[in-house]
Parts: structure tokens; sequence; C-alpha cells
């Protein structure tokens, strides 16, 4: 079952392991969630916005992809090569205007209780995504894709959730990674 810090990434994590740096805020990892500033807050939450879309546009990108291989391919080498394309194509058209963070609008510091650090909360980003990777690891990209296909969509289910994710809500279950206001007042 998702938690609460997961649900956001389900959708950026949902069909493809993509590569690239960890998630960074570029606020002091040590300090504590509950005493950043507005300002903060709202660089807290557009990094984590910038780094869930390009995560999800690269996941979207994939299984487009793939599907549309399995689908129009005759041969496994048309379906590499309309999976290269398709790939291609979509994450051209979704870089346009990628890593806006978006949605952020609204980001308020959690609650001055909160003793969870950015530093965990970064941690904890990076394991779920880590976490994901594993599980979609398991899907072919165009290079590998065959005619029939080679694979069956992952299950998210079994993505278990990371212990820096455990130890993040223990000090501060009012925190969610994502773009939107927590329950209990304020986000991340």
């Amino acid at each position: 079952m998702l938690n609460n810090i997961q649900l956001v990434i389900l959708t950026a994590f949902l069909a493809s392991a993509c590569g690239g740096s960890g998630f960074s805020t570029g606020v002091p990892p040590n300090k504590p969630l509950g005493s950043v500033t507005p300002a903060e807050a709202q660089q807290i939450c557009a990094a984590t916005a910038s780094f869930v879309e390009a995560k999800g546009a690269a996941t979207s990108c994939r299984f487009q992809a793939l599907t549309a291989a399995v689908v129009q391919g005759k041969t496994t080498s048309e379906a590499r090569t309309i999976c290269k394309q398709k790939e291609s194509d979509c994450l051209k058209a979704s870089s346009v205007g990628s890593g806006s963070g978006s949605g952020t609008n609204s980001c308020q510091p959690p609650p001055a209780a909160c003793m969870a650090t950015v530093g965990e909360y970064e941690a904890c980003l990076n394991d779920t995504g880590a976490a994901y990777d594993k599980v979609i690891n398991t899907v072919p990209t165009c290079d590998t894709v065959t005619v029939p296909p080679n694979f069956t969509p992952p299950s998210t289910d079994t993505v278990q959730t990371p212990a820096s994710c455990k130890a993040l809500t223990s000090k501060c279950p009012t925190v969610r990674i994502g773009t939107g206001a927590s329950s209990g007042g304020g986000a991340p």
C-alpha cells in the first residue's frame, strides 16, 4: 500500500528508469523542515516538481513508445525503430516547459514541530526513485523490445517504502513529497 510519500512519485515512476543525477533542493540538508522559510519551502516544492516532472515525462514517453512498438511493429527490428522514434518525439515534446515547477504557488513551510531535515526529505525522494527504478528496470528498452512482446508491465505494488521515508514520516507525519499542501498544514 502506498503512503503519502509515494503518492505523487507514483505517477513519475509508473514505467521508466531514466538516468540523471540525484534530487537536491538546494536548501541546506541539515536544516529542519519545520524551520524553513516560505521562500525555502517554495524552493523545495519547485525542485520537487521539476524532479518529478522530468521523471514522469521519461516514464510516460517510454511506455508510449513501447506500446507503439508492440502494436505497430511487425518485426523486432521494425518495433525497435518505431519505439526509438516515438520515445524521441515524446521526450522532445515534453521538454517544452518541463522543469517549470508548476503547481507550487501554494507551498507553505511544514509545521514548526517537524524535526525531519531537508536532507532526510531529499534522501526519501532519492530512495523512492531508486526503489521504483529497480522495479521498472524489468521493462525492456527500445533496444531490447521484441515482437512478440517480451515483457509484462510491472506492478508498483512491489515497491517497498524505503527506510528513509519511514524515518521522515516518523519525524514529520504531515510532510508529503509533492507540490501541494499536506494535511495538517504545509508542504514540501
